[in-house]
């Protein structure tokens, strides 16, 4: 519920009166802001501390609270973060050379990659038509669903009925 208050206060104090998230013009926003990025890195490193809180909500939070112009970006590409790779790669690593080692045939493979094409195509379609949607409609829904949901989970918690 914090983090959706969070988000609440940090939009509506970077929204236009139609509701929809405006730049400033304040800070670019590129790579180049070194102090930027260092604000942005920092809270992300904050954001497992409190639960329901994502990196990817802190990023925006953080850049909208710096002025910064595409905080979507910034969350977007963080999750193009050499850790995910190296995850996955060192998983199917200790999968083909493990103690319980899979053996992956030329078929196998071709799936892997295939499934690998049509993953990534499916997440660019889906990023993409999320940040249009985000770029129209604001943080706001998002907002208020963290704040409903935090509300249902203390009343079923108070209550008792689990």
């Amino acid at each position: 519920m914090i983090g959706g208050v969070v988000m609440w206060v940090v939009m509506r104090s970077t929204a236009s009166a139609k509701g929809h998230i405006r730049s400033r013009g304040g800070r670019r926003g590129g790579a180049n802001d070194h102090a930027q990025a260092i604000w942005i890195g920092l809270c992300q490193t904050l954001a497992p501390v409190f639960p329901g809180t994502s990196r990817s909500m802190a990023t925006i939070a953080a850049g909208k609270s710096r002025d910064c112009r595409e905080p979507r970006r910034w969350s977007f590409l963080s999750a193009v973060d050499p850790d995910y790779g190296g995850g996955y790669g060192y998983d199917l690593l200790k999968a083909l050379k493990g103690p319980d080692r899979v053996h992956i045939d030329a078929h196998g493979w071709v799936l892997l990659a295939i499934g690998f094409v049509i993953s990534f195509l499916v997440a660019y379609v889906v990023v993409a038509w999320f940040m249009q949607w985000v770029r129209n409609r604001g943080f706001t829904p998002f907002a208020i669903y963290r704040l409903l949901a935090g509300a249902g989970v203390l009343i079923w918690a108070l209550t008792g009925t689990h």
